[in-house]
């Protein structure tokens, strides 16, 4: 790399491999008004279906065979509290698996009240279900800034479970974490959970490029540990006051 200072080059070839394999996320909602896959994304990339409440199942399974039709890899979102019982589970991963899906990422759901037997993603792990349907990759999600309605207790509980159950069910399994706008809190929960035994790759959320409007309508899905100072910065926006460079702002106490 003619030109380029030895410290330059080393942190562009890390950039590089940290990207490589990188994963986009998109709502059934969004996907028709996006432009064609193939024409933004790699081959084989792959692309996280989000679980919204109100999306019909149906609409996921559609857009998940487009995704894979478009020659991507299709990730639907299985939210736990949405699912009423054994059965439709089964019939669930019926539907994806007909149509090439190999991999999921399971959660418990934004759903306050479960509509059945499932209240965690742990028991869909521990269901066997998975394993029958065919899927053995499979990601579970990481809070390093934590959850407004869980403490950080049972957070590390339900992780360290849900690990052992993948293990013992040979299940491949990868962590996904929320979006991040500082390292420090992501570097700090990782050293955490590898002191509890996790070992399980860890895939870190990034926001996308994006405007500061559209990436506020978003705020759901900000690390809750940074609500206040994204709050402030929000107020800026709108006030015409943020400049970029005042990203310590933003920043975590790890």
């Amino acid at each position: 790399m003619d030109g380029i200072p030895p410290a330059e080059a080393d942190i562009g070839a890390v950039l590089r491999g940290l990207t490589a394999h990188f994963s986009v996320e998109i709502t059934p909602r969004e996907a028709s008004t996006l432009p064609p896959l193939p024409d933004v994304l790699p081959t084989g990339t792959r692309v996280y279906l989000t679980f919204l409440p109100n999306t019909p199942w149906e609409q996921t399974v559609a857009v998940a065979r487009s995704v894979r039709e478009a020659g991507m890899h299709p990730v639907p979102h299985l939210a736990a509290r949405a699912v009423p019982d054994r059965p439709t589970l089964r019939r669930m991963l019926a539907d994806l698996t007909a149509i090439g899906v190999e991999d999921l990422l399971v959660l418990a759901g934004s759903i306050a009240t479960p509509v059945g037997e499932f209240h965690e993603a742990a028991q869909v792990l521990d269901s066997g279900l998975l394993e029958d349907a065919g899927i053995r990759r499979v990601g579970i999600v990481g809070h390093p800034e934590g959850h407004p309605d869980v403490a950080d207790d049972e957070l590390h509980r339900a992780l360290v479970a849900k690990h052992r159950i993948a293990r013992e069910r040979g299940l491949d399994l990868h962590i996904v974490t929320q979006f991040a706008f500082a390292p420090e809190p992501i570097v700090a929960w990782e050293r955490g959970i590898r002191a509890m035994g996790v070992d399980a790759p860890v895939h870190v959320g990034l926001p996308g490029l994006t405007t500061p409007t559209r990436l506020l309508r978003s705020v759901h899905f900000f690390p809750f540990g940074a609500f206040t100072a994204t709050a402030a910065w929000a107020s800026d926006i709108r006030d015409g006051r943020f400049e970029l460079d005042d990203r310590d702002r933003l920043r975590v106490p790890a």
